[in-house]
């Protein structure tokens, strides 16, 4: 079955959905906002803008969920940037069918992936380093010089093999920390 019908159900076509309803999804389901787009007390949601920012780069360049989720820190467009869209390269280790491609970020999910990065990413990473949470990482991907991210040390108990991660090598992504 193509993957434009749902494999649980009578074979619906889904075509398209619709600017408007996808941000009605985004700021109700993910944001955590009311029908009238008023903040809901009860919303009990953790990083809204992180999600609101991955659903929003998702869907505005087309990437693969599992695409999206195992890009690097490198490999995501942020700083300032001129207005339009920023083009960065989709490794093959991560592409589906190791399709590898350049992405087309448009500058208003770039200026929100810039403020994540900048503000709620460090708080993330200082808590996770408080807590001990990196120690627990067997065979973490450091990233030692962010000019030159396609070097990484994957380090295991007794070696330490450089390889670059546009390789095999595992994607489980620790840079920044």
């Amino acid at each position: 079955m193509p993957a434009t019908y749902a494999h649980d159900t009578g074979g619906e076509v889904i075509e398209w959905l619709p600017a408007p309803p996808y941000r009605r999804w985004r700021d109700v389901g993910v944001l955590g906002y009311d029908r009238e787009g008023l903040p809901r007390d009860n919303f009990r949601g953790r990083w809204a803008p992180r999600n609101g920012t991955f659903t929003d780069s998702t869907v505005r360049t087309g990437l693969r969920l599992e695409e999206q989720a195992s890009r690097l820190t490198t490999e995501v467009p942020i700083g300032p940037a001129p207005a339009g869209y920023s083009k960065s390269w989709l490794p093959k280790a991560i592409a589906k069918r190791d399709s590898a491609r350049w992405v087309y970020e448009p500058a208003s999910v770039r200026r929100d992936l810039t403020a994540y990065a900048a503000e709620d990413r460090r708080w993330v990473i200082e808590e996770a380093r408080d807590a001990g949470r990196y120690r627990k990482i067997r065979r973490p991907i450091v990233i030692f010089d962010s000019k030159r991210p396609h070097l990484a040390q994957s380090r295991a108990a007794s070696t330490a093999a450089r390889r670059s991660t546009s390789g095999s090598l595992a994607r489980a992504s620790v840079s920044g920390c």
